[in-house]
């Protein structure tokens, strides 16, 4: 693959000519001005306007062409090795942890479901797929970062409890974008989003900055954990149930919120299914467009071959004159 790293400096060859036709235009406006153009040619002197093998000005010009080419430093590219399986053979879980994912109404309940989802998911993938576990509630955290050691993942997922995040609230957005610009460097990457969606005190906002990566260098999966008619939300610590000025407090799969903000992502979501795992696991191994970027590329710099050529040039632009032909 070829390209110019800045690609903005070629527009200096457009000024380049525009000066070199303007240049032309003045010369001849010039001499038209002392002779009829049907007489010139019988008046001009065989050969005027060279003064040796090679024009000194038609070399100055290239010069300054090839020096302007240089500056914007051409570039050939290889790709690394493994460069593109590399890229899309990421996956990041990002797995909600707030009080509603304890909700019976997918046994044994939410959280232990999504749970059960990702150790199918991480046995679906092939052996050399990196996965990373993130948690959220009011603010997302990572649990462990991109490894193929799978034992790590069954570790900590094991040891992911709800309501043990110092923050409360399950603000989806808010842990999207703190997903995206973690990941910003690690573009194709997957990640599959697993909530319930409710969060009593969250508000949708428009995409922030960093929710704009996805669809463009990140991928976006949201695995719905609940059911539409829910159930009553369940104390952490101790029997009983949660209650909220005075009214058992009963958590819903918010399915129109989370659809809704999936699409403005460009991301798929799907309604939790035992079975979804294969399903996501090929989405995980097929590449992203955005995958084969510039940064699965190795680029070498051809900008010595330019800058070779333009000094040439000057050096004939202004040799000695003993070295040219007389006219």
């Amino acid at each position: 693959m070829f390209r110019f790293e800045y690609l903005w400096w070629l527009l200096g060859l457009i000024a380049l000519l525009a000066v070199a036709l303007g240049w032309r235009w003045l010369r001849r406006r010039g001499v038209t001005r002392f002779a009829d153009p049907a007489l010139l040619p019988w008046v001009q002197l065989p050969g005027a306007g060279r003064q040796g093998i090679v024009s000194p000005l038609l070399a100055l010009w290239l010069g300054v062409a090839l020096l302007v080419v240089a500056l914007a430093n051409p570039q050939w590219g290889t790709p690394k090795s493994g460069g593109q399986d590399t890229m899309a053979a990421r996956v990041v879980v990002l797995l909600d942890l707030s009080r509603s994912m304890k909700v019976t109404d997918i046994p044994p309940d939410r959280l232990g479901a999504a749970k059960a989802l990702v150790e199918a998911l991480a046995l679906e993938l092939p052996p050399s797929t990196r996965i990373g576990l993130r948690v959220f509630d009011g603010q997302s955290h990572w649990v462990h970062g991109l490894t193929t050691d799978r034992a790590v993942l069954r570790h900590f997922l094991a040891l992911a409890r709800a309501d043990t995040l110092p923050s409360r609230g399950s603000r989806v957005e808010l842990a999207l974008d703190q997903t995206a610009e973690a990941l910003k460097d690690k573009p194709g990457t997957l990640v599959v989003l697993l909530t319930d969606g409710h969060a009593p005190y969250w508000e949708p906002q428009p995409p922030t900055p960093n929710l704009k990566a996805y669809g463009k260098t990140l991928r976006l999966v949201t695995v719905g954990m609940g059911t539409a008619s829910g159930g009553p939300v369940p104390k952490v610590h101790g029997d009983g149930e949660v209650y909220f000025r005075n009214e058992q407090a009963i958590s819903r799969l918010q399915k129109a919120l989370l659809q809704r903000l999936t699409a403005q992502l460009g991301g798929k979501y799907f309604d939790f299914d035992p079975a979804l795992a294969p399903r996501l696991a090929k989405m995980g191994e097929t590449p992203s467009p955005t995958t084969a970027s510039q940064r699965d590329w190795q680029w070498h710099s051809l900008r010595i071959w330019p800058l070779a050529g333009a000094l040439f040039c000057l050096a004939l632009a202004f040799w000695p004159i003993r070295w040219r032909r007389s006219a």
